[in-house]
């Protein structure tokens, strides 16, 4: 594509990393993310995204057991969070975290937490349920829930790893109850995250 200076529109040549990430100045409550050199803007949250994010938090913090540590995000998730930002090319911020307490960084899980929740809407649905889920893939999360806000009805969908790959274990929609044991056992139900 030409502008009117006749000069041509290249993409950088140098992958985004993590340190230039944090150099992006965060407006209008859009969350930035870096993957594989890539930066992925998400739009603002939905009320219905909060609402069930939410409640899935209460549900987490009461299952918890004392050595597992759930917490809201965005808080950063980095393959190889040890080294520095300025070689790192992916932080991923899923909607909410489960690690061991020992495992947390002041700023980021440097490695692959036990559970990452992305809460997906129409508008991220795409990124959430591929990108993303293909990138915990890649970090060895045992566990990745995507949460449906905009699905009729609301909808849970569970992915455990099997070897390298993720398999969908369970599914639950609208009223059904679904029990899960990893990272501890927890149960809910769709629907109730999003009674209130």
């Amino acid at each position: 594509m030409s502008g009117a200076s006749g000069a041509q529109w290249r993409p950088p040549s140098d992958p985004i990393t993590v340190a230039g990430l944090h150099a992006v100045p965060e407006t209008g409550g859009r969350r930035y993310e870096v993957l594989d050199g890539v930066l992925l803007v998400s739009p603002a949250p939905t009320l219905a995204h909060q609402r069930a994010l939410l409640e899935l938090m209460l549900h987490l913090d009461r299952a918890a057991t004392a050595d597992l540590q759930p917490l809201l995000g965005p808080f950063a998730v980095r393959p190889d969070g040890r080294r520095p930002l300025a070689e790192l090319t992916t932080e991923l911020r899923p909607d909410a975290v489960v690690a061991p307490r020992s495992a947390y960084a002041d700023d980021c899980v440097p490695g692959p937490p036990l559970l990452v929740v992305e809460v997906c809407t129409a508008e991220t649905r795409l990124v959430d349920e591929q990108l993303k889920r293909f990138a915990y893939e890649r970090m060895a999360v045992p566990s990745f829930w995507l949460l449906d806000v905009d699905a009729d009805p609301p909808e849970v969908i569970v992915y455990e790893l099997d070897g390298a790959s993720y398999r969908c274990t369970a599914t639950a929609r609208g009223h059904e109850v679904l029990t899960v044991a990893r990272p501890f056992p927890i149960t809910i139900c769709p629907a109730d995250l999003l009674s209130r």
